[in-house]
């Protein structure tokens, strides 16, 4: 795999991992890239099938209320969209705007609008119109405290969690972010690759999920 990425084998350690931050990364991409090519979303297994599991290493605070989740199937019985996004990201947070506005249109429905990401290393910090890169390396917990005053900064009406998985995630075959998906109350996923556009789009395919499992849903169509 080291060759077929162009590494060269005095790249690695004698244990076979890599000797500093960067070639950790690129290994882990090597990795991500063997796992997708055997995921679900490789064999076209994804959409239909069981949505692959996501183990949550930080959650927003008071995300989920009193319930216990640490973990995407916790999240059974709901409509749930996830967005794959992280502070690096422009689209990402460009997206934001519609993003919220699903969150304030379902926030009282049996729907969970969840942004997840994965340590990067590194955290942008956005005010206003600056920015600022604070170097999160081998610092998770920094990375996680950060994460807080973002979501207060940017306005992040919807929970936010830390997946251990790397936020583009080889089983639902994440190669660029923000990238949506949408699982159906029975944990099945019904939507991939969505890019964030109006709002009313997603909040379409929402409301669908909604009437075919008899749940509450929003008396009218999003405009």
């Amino acid at each position: 795999a080291a060759w077929r990425a162009g590494l060269s084998p005095w790249t690695l350690t004698r244990e076979g991992e890599p000797s500093d931050p960067a070639r950790k990364r690129l290994v882990a991409r090597i990795k991500d890239n063997m796992t997708m090519s055997q995921s679900k979303f490789a064999r076209g297994e994804l959409i239909g099938g069981e949505a692959p599991e996501i183990e949550f290493t930080w959650t927003s605070k008071e995300a989920f209320g009193a319930k216990s989740v640490t973990k995407l199937s916790d999240l059974k019985g709901k409509v749930v969209m996830i967005d794959f996004w992280a502070t690096w990201c422009g689209p990402c947070i460009r997206a934001f705007p519609s993003v919220r506005e699903l969150q304030a249109r379902y926030k009282d429905y049996d729907v969970v609008i969840l942004g997840v990401t994965s340590l990067q290393g590194s955290h942008t910090q956005r005010k206003g119109s600056e920015r600022a890169t604070i170097d999160t390396t081998n610092d998770p917990a920094r990375e996680y405290s950060l994460m807080s005053e973002f979501m207060t900064d940017m306005e992040m009406t919807w929970p936010v969690v830390f997946s251990s998985s790397n936020v583009f995630n080889p089983e639902y075959g994440v190669r660029g972010i923000p990238h949506l998906v949408i699982i159906d109350p029975a944990g099945k996923v019904r939507h991939n690759a969505l890019r964030p556009g109006k709002a009313s789009e997603e909040a379409e395919k929402i409301d669908a999920l909604l009437k075919e499992f008899n749940l509450k849903m929003p008396p009218a169509p999003m405009d």
